[in-house]
C-alpha cells in the first residue's frame, strides 16, 4: 500500500461526491417519471444511473491502483467505467435526437451507437501503461484514433442544449436560461472526459475531476430547481 498522495485522495474524494450527487439526481428525475411518464425523463434518469456508477468505478479503480496494489482488478473497474460512460453519451445523444429529428432517432442512433462501440473495442483492445501516480495512460496513437470517433456523439448534445436555448428564448428566458446552464454543465465535463481519457496526472487530477463535480452538480440545480437557481434564471414557477 502506498502512502496517501494528497492530489489522488482529493480526485477520489471528488469522484465520490459526484457520485453521491448523479444518484440523488437519477431518484429525483425517476420520482418526476412516475408522476408524468415522458421519455426523455426515462433517458435521463438512466443517464445519472450510469453516470453515478462510471463515476464510481473510476474511483474504485483509483484505489485498487493506488492503495490496494491491484492492477488486474483495477483495469477492470476502469473497462467497466469506459463502457457505461460510453452508454451516457448515448443516452444524450438519443435524447438530442427526440429532441429535434424524433422520425430519424433509431438511424442517427445506430450511427452513433457504431462509433461509440468502435471507440469502446479500440480501448479495450489496447493495453494501457501506468504512469505516475498510477494513472492509466494510452499510446499518443491511439487517442488520435479514437477522438474522432468520440466527438460527433459528445458535441451534438452540447449543440442541442444550446439551440434549444436560443429557439426558446422568446417564448420563456426562464426555459432558455436553464438550456444553457445544461449545455455548458455538458460542455465542462465532455472537457473532463477527454482529458481523463487522455490520462492525467499532478495537479490536473484535481481540475479534471472537479468538472464531474461541475456537472453533477449544475445538472442537479437546472433539475431541481430550487428557489435560489429560480431567481436567478428569472422565475419562481419554471
Amino acid at each position: 500500500m502506498q502512502g496517501l498522495d494528497p492530489l489522488q485522495l482529493i480526485s477520489i474524494i471528488e469522484l465520490f461526491i459526484a457520485t453521491g450527487i448523479a444518484l440523488i439526481l437519477s431518484a429525483f428525475i425517476f420520482k418526476k417519471y412516475k408522476e408524468k411518464p415522458i421519455s426523455g425523463t426515462l433517458i435521463f434518469t438512466l443517464n445519472f444511473i450510469l453516470v453515478g456508477i462510471a463515476l464510481a468505478c473510476v474511483a474504485i479503480d483509483r484505489i485498487l491502483l493506488l492503495y490496494l496494489l491491484d492492477p488486474t482488478l483495477g483495469l477492470i473497474f476502469h473497462n467497466i467505467a469506459i463502457l457505461v460512460s460510453l452508454g451516457v453519451i448515448l443516452l444524450l445523444d438519443i435524447f438530442s435526437f427526440e429532441m429535434t429529428y424524433p422520425d430519424k432517432t433509431k438511424k442517427l442512433t445506430v450511427l452513433f451507437a457504431i462509433l461509440l462501440v468502435a471507440a469502446g473495442i479500440t480501448l479495450l483492445l489496447n493495453q494501457p501503461t501506468l504512469g505516475a501516480q498510477q494513472e492509466i495512460l494510452y499510446a499518443d496513437e491511439l487517442l488520435i484514433l479514437i477522438l474522432p470517433l468520440l466527438m460527433p456523439p459528445m458535441i451534438i448534445p452540447i449543440f442541442i442544449f444550446f439551440y434549444y436555448a436560443v429557439m426558446v428564448r422568446k417564448e420563456s428566458i426562464p426555459k432558455s436560461n436553464r438550456a444553457l446552464v445544461m449545455g455548458i454543465a455538458t460542455i465542462v465535463v465532455s472537457i473532463g472526459y477527454i482529458f481523463e481519457v487522455m490520462g492525467i496526472t499532478g495537479i490536473a487530477v484535481i481540475l479534471v475531476r472537479l468538472t464531474f463535480v461541475a456537472y453533477t452538480f449544475l445538472m442537479y440545480i437546472a433539475f431541481t430547481q430550487p428557489k435560489w437557481f429560480q431567481k436567478i434564471i428569472g422565475t419562481e414557477n419554471l
